[in-house]
């Protein structure tokens, strides 16, 4: 049971790492398409601006699954 509290551990330490990183991405998309000069390139840092948030949102989502998953893993490894 170990392995699995350390395994859960090891991916919401990579999780705490990504998220604020998506969200870097996309303030950097967001700056360059307030920056961009034409309708298309405005139009692609958008996109991938909106994509940065959906990823930040499923890591999120992960993050919390993961955290549940090790607190329940925590309650059995002490029976």
């Amino acid at each position: 049971m170990m392995d699995k509290v350390r395994e859960l551990q090891e991916m919401i330490d990579a999780l705490v790492v990504a998220i604020p990183r998506e969200r870097a991405a996309r303030a950097f998309y967001m700056d360059l398409m307030k920056r961009a000069t034409s309708e298309t390139s405005r139009g692609i840092f958008l996109y991938l601006a909106e994509q940065e948030k959906l990823h930040e949102a499923k890591l999120t989502a992960m993050l919390a699954e993961l955290k549940a998953d090790l607190e329940l893993a925590r309650l059995k490894e002490k029976k």
